[in-house]
């Protein structure tokens, strides 16, 4: 049975997805501690931190989109995705200026679809233990 990606239900499997493999890790390739998730309608938010720096950045993406424009037909695989591509891959020249405060949450892409710049100000149910 397939799953329409405006059903309501579509963002709470990805995020499920993504999460799954959050925990998984990225096999020590880019060690990353994932600090929160939540949904904002269909956009995931993740917040995280590479493992020995100081800097938060967060993830803001669209749950019915891929992050390398694929049209995958299940929320798995996009989930897969958005945390295999979004989270675990460096960002190279995107990666935004980091000279907030120690606390500020620096967004990789879209900009979040809340008002979340701090750490402070992370839904929490979103926040992981």
């Amino acid at each position: 049975m397939s799953i329409s990606r405006e059903s309501a239900e579509w963002p709470v499997l990805v995020r499920a997805a993504a999460e799954r493999k959050l925990r998984e890790g990225s096999h020590g390739d880019w060690p990353t501690r994932t600090i929160a998730t939540w949904l904002d309608g269909p956009w995931l938010h993740i917040v995280y931190q590479r493992e020995g720096c100081l800097p938060y950045y967060g993830l803001a993406w669209d749950t019915r989109k891929g992050i390398v424009g694929s049209e995958w037909p299940d929320p798995e695989s996009i989930g897969f995705e958005i945390a295999a591509y979004g989270v675990f891959e460096p960002h190279g020249t995107s990666e935004p200026d980091t000279h907030g405060s120690s606390s500020t949450i620096y967004w990789v892409g879209n900009p979040p679809t809340s008002n979340v710049y701090d750490i402070a100000d992370i839904p929490p149910g979103g926040i992981w233990n």
